[in-house]
């Protein structure tokens, strides 16, 4: 449900309003889409299958601005944008969640040293 509603709001701002420059389109997905599909992703367990399925969302969204559908382009365009992969995000907002939240509760402390999280 995420993954499909995630595509048709990104089919929405990138393709049906035919932005001319495609550092509009970029901005638009850096500061909208994408935060709208990593939502309490730093609160959330999600397994490696739902990671790869928000990646994927993302990388339609940049197949979708540039027309590109060949991996390692894909890949390049996304690194040259700064468009991280969604599992270092997570990893880093968990972290950021936890190091937070570190003294003010008992379960921060297990959680961290058992993902082996640092300080």
């Amino acid at each position: 449900m995420l993954k499909r509603s995630s595509i048709a709001a990104l089919t929405l701002c990138i393709t049906d309003l035919e932005m001319p420059d495609l550092s509009v389109s970029i901005q638009l997905l850096k500061s909208l889409c994408i935060p709208i599909i990593l939502y309490s992703v730093d609160v959330l367990y999600l397994n490696k299958s739902t990671l790869a399925s928000l990646d994927n969302v993302i990388d339609r969204a940049v197949f979708c601005i540039f027309g590109c559908n060949m991996t390692g382009d894909i890949k390049y365009i996304r690194n040259m944008f700064g468009l991280l992969p969604v599992l270092d995000i997570a990893v880093c907002r968990l972290h950021g969640f936890l190091r937070k939240y570190y003294n003010c509760f008992s379960w921060a402390n297990v959680i961290m040293h058992a993902t082996g999280a640092f300080l």
